[in-house]
């Protein structure tokens, strides 16, 4: 969790990027915890303290909330996003295949406010919970409601898909699931990314093809 923090510190410029062949190494990783999150939230500009709201997993205590690896991951997707989005003029976001809904729900503080995840059913519960009671100020909309606004956040089944028409999204996000699909299934999300996405299609996964289950 620690090493995650660091990295984030170190992507987003608050730790200088060490290097063994070109002085200092090793010394990030022992830098105090609670100036490293306070770095990071002073470079960002906003306040990373996570929602304390999921248990049973192992994190960092610091003075800004509890710190774990996924966390920190969030906060870096949602800080690229927010970057590209920015960089292209990207304003709708689909994220499929999206855990418990960290990255959307970080991607909301850095200003990203139309997102959509398409995940399968049984995840989408665990989306809903996290982010209705992550962002109790937005405007969260489940699969089947007819929301009076658009909403901010949109939780859509991959049954769906079928639903969401040419041009929808500006920018499509994969991270840490394509590989553990089917080519059947990666083929089809990508045909149909072609088709509802105007913009760039940002895949953070291992590819290598290591054995697997």
């Amino acid at each position: 969790a620690k090493d995650k923090l660091v990295s984030l510190a170190e992507a987003v410029g608050s730790l200088p990027v060490e290097n063994p062949e070109q002085g200092l190494y090793g010394v990030n990783l022992h830098a105090d915890t609670d100036e490293i999150v306070s770095g990071i939230a002073e470079r960002l500009s906003i306040d990373i303290e996570p929602p304390d709201i999921d248990g049973g997993l192992l994190k960092l205590q610091t003075s800004r909330g509890l710190f774990g690896e996924r966390d920190a991951n969030a906060i870096f997707t949602a800080w690229l996003l927010a970057r590209i989005a920015r960089d292209r003029g990207a304003r709708h976001i689909c994220e499929i295949g999206a855990g418990s809904g960290r990255v959307a729900y970080w991607s909301r503080q850095f200003g990203l406010n139309s997102y959509t995840i398409v995940d399968l059913p049984h995840v989408n519960v665990v989306q809903a919970y996290y982010l209705l009671k992550a962002c109790p100020d937005a405007r969260v909309s489940l699969y089947g409601e007819k929301p009076q606004t658009e909403p901010e956040l949109t939780i859509w089944p991959h049954h769906a898909l079928d639903e969401l028409h040419e041009g929808n999204f500006d920018l499509v996000l994969n991270q840490d699931s394509m590989p553990e699909m089917s080519p059947a299934t990666v083929n089809d999300y990508l045909r149909w990314i072609h088709t509802v996405c105007d913009g760039v299609f940002l895949s953070i996964n291992q590819e290598s093809k290591p054995p697997y289950g």
